[in-house]
Formats: structure tokens, sequence, C-alpha cells
């Protein structure tokens, strides 16, 4: 579980149920905690290509990106996106096939920005 704790109006928690694949998400507003809701769509193929329009509103989704697909190294690997109700919230991370490195990109006006590596490994 992860907890993202911002002011009373932007806190939420996120539940990735081990073997899933499904991550579930909850906001804490004014006091109160919401039900657990599914945030996860998933793709089985895709491209680091594609524009934030693309993806589902207020969702994650999680695809596969095959070797063809894959801007950065060429190699595949599993990419996450997260639309948010504003695009300007929006961002993507990508776990590289055959490395433990996490890396990060934001979406913006311009478009996406460059992958940043934002694990230690």
């Amino acid at each position: 579980m992860t907890v993202f704790r911002g002011d009373d109006l932007f806190s939420y928690a996120l539940f990735y149920p081990y073997g899933t694949g499904k991550i579930y998400r909850r906001s804490y507003s004014n006091g109160g905690v919401s039900s657990w809701v599914e945030v996860t769509n998933y793709a089985t193929a895709s491209t680091m290509a594609k524009s934030i329009v693309e993806y589902t509103v207020n969702k994650w989704t999680e695809a596969t990106v095959y070797n063809d697909g894959d801007t950065l190294f060429g190699v595949g690997g599993l990419m996450r996106v997260f639309r948010g109700v504003a695009d300007d919230f929006s961002f993507a991370l990508f776990y590289p096939l055959n490395s433990d490195s996490v890396y990060k990109r934001r979406w913006s006006a311009s478009g996406w920005t460059n992958w940043v590596k934002i694990s230690a490994v």
C-alpha cells in the first residue's frame, strides 16, 4: 500500500493486492474516507509514444511495452500510466526488462517530458 498525504482535499491511498495485478484507490476528504475503487486498465501491448488523451481519466493503465515500442532503451518492459483529472497531474513509470531501475516522466502542455531515473539502482 502507498499513501499520498496532501491536504484535506488531496490525500489518497493505493492498494496493490499481491498477485492480482490490480490497483485500488481510496481518498480522504474533509474527515471521511471513501470506499476502495479499482483504478486499473490493462493493455497487452503498447508503445511509449501514445498521447495522454488515449488514456482513461483518473485511472492507472498498465501495459507491456515490447522492444519496438520502447523509445528509451529498445528492450521493452512494463509501463504504468496515470492520467489525472487534469492532464498536468498525469505521469508514467517504466520498469525496463532485465533491470531493477525505475524511470518516470510527466505530461506537460508540450507533451511527455524526458524519462528520468528515479530508483537508486
